[in-house]
């Protein structure tokens, strides 16, 4: 199969709407289209047609924009996402595919590069082409994030995801484009399947959230970890760890920032007992505004931080907590 210089973004879809994640790869197809003088194209699949929001693809970066439309789209079924996507994508014949490596992608693009027989590089932090054969240049976190790895995929087409948060999206209304309908009528017997979304409310997103509160080493216990968790609540926060914590058993995998755990640029990044190793710097560096706690105070961390506080983690939170319970008080008086 001749493949022509395309790049086919996949986009993600939750109840409706395009992910702002689908529209930062657009971003990124789009500087890499630069490159290769070819089209960004945008393949999503829903339940409904809505018009508005394929425009919006089209006005993030997208030529074209292919939607394919069938209820299995309204279910979390990626294998049956996929098999509706093979169609169209063999029909376009992109060079590149890309997508997010969201927990969506990380399911379904393992899929389709088998179903493609093709290679796939997961969780890229920066793609580039390469001027001498114009071939994907792939970057990624190696060897528990103490290496990085420069990858190019020998077969076609050549296909990568790359991590959330670290390219922001690139809007312009004045942009147009072809939009495309693709109406599959392949029908599934709901009675054999099954799907159900279950959403944590308890439990902010860590790279939605404008307030991140993370503890690295220095929460040393479950009960530092309690206090911590007190501090993210009141200031309406997502709780992030360090791998260490993570590693320790006091905090989950999903909670986890830095190379080899999540991307995130929040408005402020609160650090606390961080020492600030290249790996977790490279997950939050992004922030607006870094505030560290650490009794350290030669701590790397702090040599990026906004503000910096050199002290006792446990007594440092819980002064910042009698605060603002003081100020809750006086407001609500």
């Amino acid at each position: 199969m001749r493949l022509e210089r395309k790049i086919l973004v996949l986009g993600e879809t939750f109840q409706g709407k395009i992910e702002t994640t689908s529209f930062e790869m657009l971003r990124v197809a789009q500087d890499l289209n630069q490159k290769i003088g070819g089209e960004v194209l945008f393949l999503l699949g829903t339940t409904q047609v809505n018009t508005e929001e394929l425009e919006r693809a089209i006005h993030y970066g997208a030529d074209r924009v292919y939607c394919v439309v069938n209820d299995i789209f309204g279910m979390l079924l990626p294998h049956l996402s996929a098999k509706l996507f093979l169609p169209p994508i063999k029909e376009l014949k992109p060079e590149i595919i890309l997508g997010a490596a969201t927990s969506w992608g990380r399911t379904i693009l393992p899929y389709l590069a088998a179903k493609l027989h093709t290679g796939l590089t997961a969780d890229c932090t920066s793609l580039d082409i390469d001027p001498e054969d114009g071939r994907l240049v792939q970057i990624r976190p190696a060897i528990g994030g103490n290496i990085m790895a420069t990858i190019k995929t020998r077969t076609l087409p050549q296909m990568a995801s790359v991590r959330p948060n670290l390219f922001p999206p690139r809007l312009d209304t004045s942009r147009q484009g072809e939009i495309k309908i693709l109406k599959d009528t392949t029908n599934y017997n709901p009675e054999l399947l099954k799907s159900e979304i279950v959403i944590q409310k308890d439990q902010k997103e860590l790279t939605a959230s404008k307030v991140v509160v993370s503890g690295g080493a220095g929460i040393k216990n479950k009960s530092n970890l309690e206090l911590l968790s007190k501090l993210a609540e009141k200031l309406n926060a997502a709780l992030g760890a360090s791998r260490k914590l993570v590693e320790r058993g006091l905090a989950n995998y999903p909670q986890q920032v830095g190379l080899s755990g999540k991307t995130v640029n929040p408005t402020l990044y609160l650090a606390v007992g961080i020492s600030g190793a290249i790996q977790h710097l490279a997950g939050m560096q992004g922030s607006q505004w870094i505030v560290a706690i650490n009794r350290d105070p030669e701590a790397p961390i702090f040599q990026i931080a906004d503000l910096g506080l050199v002290g006792d983690a446990r007594e440092i939170i819980t002064s910042i907590l009698e605060v603002i319970d003081e100020k809750t008080h006086e407001s609500a008086v």
